[in-house]
């Protein structure tokens, strides 16, 4: 029987984005115990295994009678759940077991959690991989920098969650302040703004920023304007909203506000797929269409599969961090479950790295002083210090020496007819150009 260990990592509230969690649900952060059965290589008459339990980091409520609920996980918990799943379920010699407990919601029950993996006398875990937001990931890195324990930070995308001394936490996704460096350094830059031939109007590119109101949406936002204005880009409007619940009101003003800055492309950033799908339809309701400013999604809750599946999907264009899906496996839909199918996958090949290098050892054996599990997770970390490896879903992969992968791709999608297209450069710009008032000859 499969189960889960459960600690509260934050007191956050969870919406699967069509209905809040009630009837007494604690909203929790999942702390998992799995055993991850990573073995070297064997002979084909005979297998050498071993068991390495791993520490896993996700959003979910737990009923009253204690149980983790994935079916009122916040979506993305799930998407990353399932990415992390079919990781166990793909690679060679994987098995797992699980303990299910519940905890309270206090913030302070993160530092509880990783203590308990860490130290459990009888399975003390060699790695962790997680967490879904950035609150628990900022909170989670910095404690196992203090109990020396790596880990791997799939999809968490605000900045500065790793800590200024960290030397035990590896993250796979990027940074907000790339993606802005991305569309305002890559994408929207001035040579590429430059009026092409035939062309009756140059433009004069004006945008609004919108960000949710935490301090990791300002710290994108930021990111945002400084990357914009290096590119001689007009902010006509640069607001927030609440990331706990949208007014429409102050909503309408900001709306009103892009009407009369006459803005052209409204950049927006929000963490919460509800939140996104919200933004869209107010937009739809003070906008006619051909007065709309173009709409782009910065990652986050516009990468979730519950925004690109639905309806709203269809108005904006989502910048994420690229999957590279002819190299990974068929059933993998969307960016989070990509980003922790690949982290387990890197857990996996830095444990067998370590392997390779030492006499095996049974399980028992590492459990049987706690300084020889210290040893064996300093040689994980440092495994993925070194580590540079084509990886599915996400291509090439290596870590800076502060722990970030230093070897990010970005890609525009949009969404036409429920199918999914990755977008050319150019035809976005030839929408934009036309957006700011310059005629494109055909």
């Amino acid at each position: 029987m499969k189960a889960h260990r459960h600690y509260t990592l934050d007191g956050s509230t969870v919406t699967d984005g069509r209905r809040m969690l009630k009837h007494k649900k604690a909203i929790i952060f999942c702390a998992t115990v799995l055993l991850l059965f990573l073995s070297a290589c064997a002979q084909s008459n005979s297998v050498s295994s071993q068991n390495f339990p791993i520490g896993g980091l996700w959003e979910v409520p737990v009923e009253d009678n204690g149980e983790a609920n994935w079916g009122y996980a916040s979506s993305i918990a799930n998407e990353q759940h399932a990415g992390y799943t079919l990781a166990r379920e793909n690679l060679e010699d994987n098995s797992f077991q699980d303990i299910i407990s519940g905890e309270s919601n206090q913030q302070g029950e993160i530092q509880v959690a990783i203590r308990e993996m860490v130290e459990d006398e009888e399975k003390p875990v060699v790695a962790v991989i997680g967490a879904t937001t950035n609150e628990a990931t900022m909170r989670a890195a910095s404690l196992v920098n203090f109990f020396n324990v790596p880990m791997l930070v799939p999809s968490a995308n605000g900045d500065n969650l790793l800590p200024s001394n960290n030397i035990w936490a590896f993250r796979l996704s990027a940074p907000g302040f790339t993606y802005a460096n991305y569309m305002f350094g890559s994408v929207l830059t001035k040579i590429n703004l430059i009026p092409i031939s035939g062309a009756v109007i140059e433009p004069s590119l004006k945008i609004a920023i919108l960000y949710e109101q935490n301090t990791f949406g300002e710290s994108a936002a930021v990111a945002t304007a400084r990357a914009a204005m290096l590119q001689e880009i007009e902010i006509g409007v640069y607001a927030s909203f609440s990331s706990e619940t949208i007014d429409p009101d102050r909503m309408v003003r900001i709306m009103e506000n892009m009407a009369e800055n006459n803005v052209h492309l409204a950049y927006l950033i929000t963490s919460d797929p509800a939140a996104a799908r919200t933004l869209v339809q107010i937009f739809h309701s003070r906008f006619f269409k051909d007065a709309m400013p173009i709409l782009v999604g910065q990652a986050g809750g516009f990468a979730s599969a519950e925004f690109l599946e639905s309806d709203e999907a269809e108005s904006v264009y989502v910048v994420r961090q690229e999957l590279v899906k002819d190299q990974c496996p068929t059933d993998i839909e969307s960016l989070y479950e990509a980003q922790a199918y690949a982290a387990v996958y890197l857990l996996d090949q830095a444990v067998k790295q370590v392997e390779e290098n030492q006499p095996a050892k049974q399980w028992y054996e590492w459990q049987a002083k706690q300084t020889e599990i210290a040893v064996f997770r300093e040689e994980i970390r440092d495994a993925l210090k070194q580590i540079r490896l084509k990886v599915p879903c996400l291509g090439m992969v290596a870590f800076d020496n502060t722990g970030q992968n230093k070897l990010l791709n970005f890609e525009l999608v949009t969404v036409k007819g429920e199918q999914l297209s990755i977008l050319e450069t150019e035809d976005f710009l030839n929408s934009v150009r036309r957006r700011a008032g310059q005629l494109i000859s055909q």
